[in-house]
């Protein structure tokens, strides 16, 4: 029997090498489930992963994440924030003084609970409004 421990790894090292063979700098990922907020680095395949997921005592079936070129990583001023186990972000220096975030996020299925939707939706609104007014 396997060590369930082992499994993110290998998960991640697969996504890893297949973003590698697409030449992809950077992608936002959905259902990654570890649990809390982390990153984990992809040696082989040049990437490294960020996470943001429930805590570790909550059932997993969300999680949000970014699949980073680590020599991308490295040279980020910001690291990707996670913000709940649906959102997470990552702040992009364009040129001078500028910015681009781009969000990963999973939104709630239609058969989530109404108020599981309601709060989603006003975190994601909370967070533009947030970088709207910088």
């Amino acid at each position: 029997m396997q060590d369930s421990e082992d499994r993110p790894q290998r998960r991640s090292a697969l996504v890893a090498r297949e973003l590698a063979r697409l030449d992809i700098d950077i992608a936002a990922l959905s259902e990654v489930r570890f649990a809390e907020q982390g990153s984990l680095r992809e040696d082989g395949a040049g990437y490294t992963l960020f996470w943001s997921g429930k805590n570790k005592d909550e059932r997993r079936l969300s999680g949000v994440g970014f699949m980073i070129k680590t020599s991308i990583a490295r040279k980020l001023q910001n690291l990707p924030v996670g913000h709940s186990d649906r959102i997470m972000s990552l702040r992009l220096p364009i040129q001078d003084n500028k910015f681009a975030t781009v969000l990963s996020v999973y939104a709630p299925t239609l058969q989530a609970e109404t108020g599981v939707k309601e709060a989603f939706y006003c975190d994601l609104h909370n967070l533009l409004q947030q970088d709207d007014s910088k």
